[in-house]
């Protein structure tokens, strides 16, 4: 799937936009896809819906935040992305804006805004440019999975935890770089000093 609000057609023939990404997943493993028509807070306590919009399409957020109840208050954190993070708590909803390191190699990244709001039994998850840990996510949970069995609180968790992960790379580079040029200032001495 792409990251225009276009009309797109799925595997299964569903049509839904391009950006959105939805999945049931089941307590009992059968997870499906699902469509925008078919957006509802779960009646079973061991489902979990996640919706994933990948694209800047505000009208697209507030139509998925009314199907799953969220706050009228709580939409402008979700349609206009901050640049810092966010932490707010709407009676049963939580939306947290958080910043994933967009690491493109060398010494070179940039931020992307992931906002996560949650609820009874579901997560939304909201970013205008791709996020690599998220197909990684639905690519390793697609399928006969038990992730419905996890709450919303615990998917957040996991969420956040491979959005600080994202900054352990770049840490890694730096260090490298910090190492590399500790030993080219020590070389330099050692060959002025001989």
């Amino acid at each position: 799937m792409g990251t225009s609000t276009t009309e797109a057609e799925d595997e299964a023939g569903r049509r839904g936009p391009a950006c959105a990404h939805i999945v049931l997943y089941r307590g009992d493993g059968s997870d499906r896809d699902l469509s925008l028509d078919e957006i509802a807070p779960p009646d079973d306590e061991n489902d979990l819906l996640w919706v994933d919009i990948d694209c800047d399409a505000p009208e697209l957020v507030e139509c998925v935040a009314e199907k799953l109840g969220i706050p009228q208050e709580a939409l402008p954190h979700l349609t206009q992305l901050g640049q810092a993070p966010l932490l707010r708590s709407y009676g049963d909803y939580l939306v947290i804006q958080a910043v994933v390191v967009d690491h493109a190699g060398e010494l070179r990244f940039d931020g992307v805004v992931l906002t996560i709001a949650a609820g009874p039994e579901f997560v939304l998850t909201v970013h205008h440019r791709p996020i690599d840990f998220i197909p990684a996510i639905r690519k390793r949970e697609h399928g006969e999975t038990r992730l419905g069995m996890l709450n919303e609180a615990s998917f957040v968790v996991s969420l956040l935890d491979w959005q600080l992960g994202s900054y352990f790379a770049v840490v890694s580079d730096f260090e490298r770089e910090v190492e590399r040029l500790e030993q080219e200032v020590l070389q330099n001495r050692y060959e002025q000093s001989t």
